[in-house]
């Protein structure tokens, strides 16, 4: 009787304890702050963006285990992610979305028009309300709280343009803005519209640069120009397509030595108080 009596107090101990350790993770998680995280994905992109009244935004999903893995993480015990942003079609930025609707609940998703055409997000469609899931364009800025999402591109003016382009020169491309901290971050977007939008972006704070450190992005020109005062690399670690490249890397050099490489360095993470 005793013994039993011991294991059932032991029982409710760890039960406590557990739910407590719970409820720590959760309220340390809430604060007033603005939280970016550029989630270690492996070969692939996924950034949680935590906005100052605790509402959550994922900006691409990844392909790999890792990155839902880093996700979690990241936000655990919390199973509510307010906005999903899809950059463009390719896998490696959007495979993971059908695991995180199954792990997470999610407000809407924005996709870009041509991502709209494409047959697995019209798979995902059937499991949705479809009135959840809405293109993205430059005509569509918006405040989340108090952060800024500055849609630069796909740039609506161009719109005919965009149907036709490949999905990495289609990627959704955000300035986000917050107290003035500002941070551009544009899927896979290649050298030619990357130099497009310089005038629009000015000087910033934190890249990321495109196309996991590919040679068709981040341009000498392009990064001269907007100056940034840090630099993140989404890689996967001896990747078959060896990004960053080195001239890539070189030409960040010349302008910062703030690089920071998610195979090297895995998640990667700015808070502006």
């Amino acid at each position: 009787m005793i013994k039993t009596k011991i294991l059932i107090l032991l029982v409710l101990i760890n039960f406590f304890s557990f739910n407590l350790y719970k409820l720590y993770q959760i309220e340390s998680f809430k604060n007033d702050n603005f939280e970016i995280k550029f989630l270690d994905a492996g070969q692939g992109d996924s950034i949680l963006i935590k906005t100052p009244l605790n509402h959550l935004v994922l900006i691409d999903t990844g392909k790999e285990n890792i990155a839902l893995k880093n996700l979690n993480k990241a936000i655990p015990y919390i199973k509510y992610i307010d906005l999903v942003i899809i950059t463009h079609a390719d896998s490696d930025h959007f495979e993971n979305l059908s695991n995180i609707l199954s792990r997470y609940s999610v407000g809407k998703i924005f996709i870009n028009h041509t991502t709209k055409s494409n047959d697995y997000i019209k798979l995902l469609k059937n499991k949705l309300n479809k009135q959840n899931i809405y293109g993205l364009d430059s005509s569509n800025d918006f405040y989340f709280d108090k952060v800024f999402f500055d849609v630069v591109w796909p740039n609506s003016p161009y719109a005919e343009l965009v149907e036709n382009l490949d999905s990495n020169d289609a990627s959704i491309s955000i300035l986000i803005n917050y107290k003035n901290f500002k941070i551009f971050t544009a899927g896979d977007l290649g050298n030619n519209y990357e130099n497009l939008l310089v005038d629009k972006l000015g000087k910033i704070n934190v890249l990321k640069a495109s196309h996991h450190g590919s040679l068709t992005s981040t341009s000498e020109t392009f990064v001269e120009n907007i100056n940034p005062d840090f630099v993140i690399i989404s890689a996967g670690a001896n990747n078959q397509y060896n990004h960053p490249h080195p001239d890539v890397i070189k030409n960040i050099s010349k302008v910062t030595k703030n690089i920071f490489d998610t195979s090297k360095h895995g998640t990667i993470k700015f808070i502006v108080k």
